[in-house]
């Protein structure tokens, strides 16, 4: 019985990695719409906006969306893998599945 409270806590614990890194991009992917069109500083010349659009820095945006998702796998596994360790027959077999599949 103590085995199913952990494998039931550990999958709520998974289902909130997933919504905070849900959340995490969100926030992620609104920051240069913010910092293009909405930050202080910023006239409202079109001119202006083409600008910052064309410098702002697309590969680190690019490189920190792409992270998002690891860091979202990488917390499956860690609540995942301990799971292997304490279960046994199906229940084994589908940590063993989460957590492989996080990798």
């Amino acid at each position: 019985m103590a085995v199913f409270l952990k494998s039931k806590r550990a999958i709520n614990e998974i289902r909130s990695v997933m919504e905070s890194g849900n959340w995490f991009s969100s926030a992620l992917a609104a920051v240069p719409v913010y910092q293009i069109f909405f930050s202080p500083g910023v006239t409202k010349s079109a001119f202006e906006t083409g600008i910052n659009i064309r410098e702002h820095d697309w590969e680190q945006y690019a490189s920190s969306m792409g992270s998002a998702p690891k860091i979202v796998r990488d917390r499956i596994r860690k609540t995942a893998e301990p799971m292997t360790w304490y279960t046994s027959g199906n229940e084994n077999k589908f940590w063993r599945c989460v957590s492989e599949a996080a990798l």
